[in-house]
């Protein structure tokens, strides 16, 4: 039934938060920017999942939050893991970018927390620096500009920009209703997937024509055992 399929989901993601909490238990190690397998991509994901639940902010938050601050570059950008670039997932600076945007605004420190103001003035030098990267350089793959219109979207910018970059990404739609990962490669479920959730959180209607085709072509696309199979 439907209340036991929510209570089934809800034990899920507890154990889930669970598996995820232990795996940054060095928290120490961690707020020096060290000790993280898959490093800024693995702590950016890391916070959207905890996000998505909303778990609040406690020390295990605050340690990752450190860990995005003192590994961002002096350009803005966070870098791709060394030895890691393993696309489209793992391999583009514009989705670490774009979701330690999503991240730092998510976690601000409590304001009676020690050294709370100090540090949300970290956070809000970084902040700025990221979603200025993300307006400066020039995306090139699917992943990038998906999470590129991502960032600008979080980082409030001008609309006009953000429109730019969401019909960029609608101009690459295509025939079958799909986006490709690469301008050689013919579509899949990962880039038609995350550029209909990013379209939805720029503020496009999931009645255009458009966002109708790709949802088309997920479920068209679909294997019998729920799964899609896409090519890295």
């Amino acid at each position: 039934t439907r209340v036991r399929s929510s209570a089934a989901s809800d034990v899920y993601k507890r154990q889930q938060i669970d598996f995820s909490l232990k795996t940054f238990k060095q928290t120490d190690l961690i707020a020096k920017g060290k000790g993280v397998g898959g490093e800024v991509t693995s702590v950016v994901y890391a916070l959207q999942t905890f996000a998505a639940v909303d778990r609040p902010y406690d020390e295990t938050m605050a340690a990752l939050l450190e860990y995005l601050l003192v590994r961002q570059r002096k350009d803005g950008a966070r870098p791709i893991p060394a030895f890691g670039g393993r696309p489209p997932t793992m391999g583009s600076l514009f989705t670490n970018t774009g979701l330690a945007l999503l991240a730092l605004k998510k976690y601000s420190p409590p304001k009676d927390a020690a050294g709370a103001e100090d540090l949300q003035k970290r956070i809000d030098a970084a902040f700025a620096k990221g979603r200025d990267w993300l307006m400066e350089n020039k995306p090139v793959a699917t992943e990038d500009k998906v999470f590129q219109l991502q960032g600008l979207v979080v980082a409030g910018v001008d609309a006009k920009v953000v429109d730019a970059a969401r019909e960029a990404l609608l101009k690459e739609q295509l025939g079958d209703g799909s986006w490709a990962q690469l301008a050689d490669m013919a579509g899949d479920a990962y880039a038609t997937a995350t550029v209909l959730v990013t379209l939805r959180r720029a503020g496009f209607d999931t009645d255009h024509k458009a966002y109708k085709r790709g949802v088309q072509y997920l479920l068209g696309t679909q294997k019998e055992d729920g799964a899609w199979i896409v090519q890295t």
